[in-house]
């Protein structure tokens, strides 16, 4: 076997033109959230469900339907990061003036205690130039306990399912 030397060595060359060199996270204190959105403390039973210490960017949660955050970035990717857990519920991204996307990080494993980080992604790769970045927390009330069904799970409870927030990390880009 070669002996490696320690010390800095050349990266070769991506094996995809569409790869994620310039990735990154911004986070939401880096963009516009309104007064609705608060930061939880690194205590918070959401943060510590994690397995491992410093797993999970600063965390900004908001409960009220109309919650804004808003960004400009340079790219051709934008997705989100957040944990996903029993009180989220709907938001809607907009990207310029291209259709709002709706999404959600509640799936049928967002049982109660559970915490999880999770991203969702914008369906479109956009061009590489500077966008316009709407995230907006919707009062729609999504179905959980039908998600939930898919999973065999019955939601027994409905106290720890009645927010529909979302906990937000920050922005995947590239």
């Amino acid at each position: 076997l070669p002996m490696i030397r320690p010390g800095p060595h050349p990266l070769p060359a991506p094996r995809r033109p569409d790869h994620w060199e310039r990735a990154r996270i911004v986070t939401v204190a880096e963009a516009h959230p309104d007064g609705q959105w608060q930061e939880l403390s690194p205590l918070a039973p959401q943060v510590t469900a994690q397995k491992g210490e410093g797993l999970v960017p600063p965390i900004w949660a908001a409960f009220e339907p109309g919650a804004v955050v808003e960004f400009r970035f340079r790219g051709t990717v934008l997705g989100l990061i957040g944990l996903k857990g029993p009180d989220n519920g709907q938001f809607r991204v907009t990207v310029d003036d291209l259709p709002p996307e709706t999404g959600t990080l509640f799936d049928n494993y967002s049982t109660p205690g559970r915490y999880y980080l999770k991203p969702w992604f914008f369906s479109r790769t956009l061009p590489d130039r500077e966008h316009r970045v709407r995230l907006e927390l919707l009062p729609a009330k999504i179905d959980k306990a039908a998600i939930l069904k898919k999973a065999g799970v019955t939601m027994t409870d409905p106290k720890p399912y009645a927010a529909h927030g979302l906990y937000l990390g920050g922005f995947l880009i590239v």
